[in-house]
């Protein structure tokens, strides 16, 4: 649940984000145009004198062009910060992703536990039977013995998992602390 939080927070950052970035580029385009607007009605004044029209015309092209490459820039910045945005969500989709796979094997445990409490009976073949389901479950979810040691070993020599089991023991004593909340890597 932790972890889903993490994320939903993660994302209604990024949303917060870039709608401000939208919101910004929109009122300093909006500012832009308006600017320009401005300028070409002060030119046409200008031309009404005809002399001017040719020297008014060049100016109001320079300006538009000016102003398009400006507006351009800023488009493109906007759109390189939504795709570093985009990377963020990647990142929260794959670990959404893990949660989910956690949580469907969470509910196969679940299936095989309450398929061997169905099993198991008051006789010594009934519990090896439910022992047996429960091994099963184990095996479905987790991979044979052998890849859960592979997988195990492998994970150990990425991680500090070894340091960690000690230290998790540890917080078993005393008045058992309420755990640390996930930190993702965001």
């Amino acid at each position: 649940m932790q972890a889903l939080g993490a994320v939903a927070d993660a994302m209604s950052k990024a949303t917060t984000i870039v709608g401000a970035m939208v919101g910004i580029i929109r009122n300093t385009i909006r500012d832009i145009v308006a600017e320009v607007i401005g300028a070409c009605i002060s030119k046409a004044l200008q031309a009404l004198t005809v002399v001017l029209i040719p020297k008014v015309a060049a100016e109001i092209a320079i300006l538009v062009s000016k102003t398009s490459s400006k507006i351009l820039n800023l488009l493109k910045r906007l759109f390189e910060a939504i795709k570093r945005m985009g990377v963020l969500t990647r990142q929260c989709d794959a670990i959404l992703a893990q949660i989910g796979q956690a949580s469907r094997n969470t509910l196969r445990l679940e299936a095989f536990r309450l398929q061997s409490v169905g099993e198991s009976t008051r006789s010594w073949s009934g519990y090896r039977q439910a022992v047996s389901t429960i091994g099963q479950g184990h095996t479905a979810v987790h991979g044979p013995v052998g890849q859960v040691i592979e997988n195990t070993a492998r994970g150990a020599g990425q991680s500090n998992t070894a340091q960690n089991t000690g230290q998790a023991g540890d917080t078993l004593r005393g008045d058992n602390p309420a755990p640390k909340p996930i930190e993702l890597p965001l």
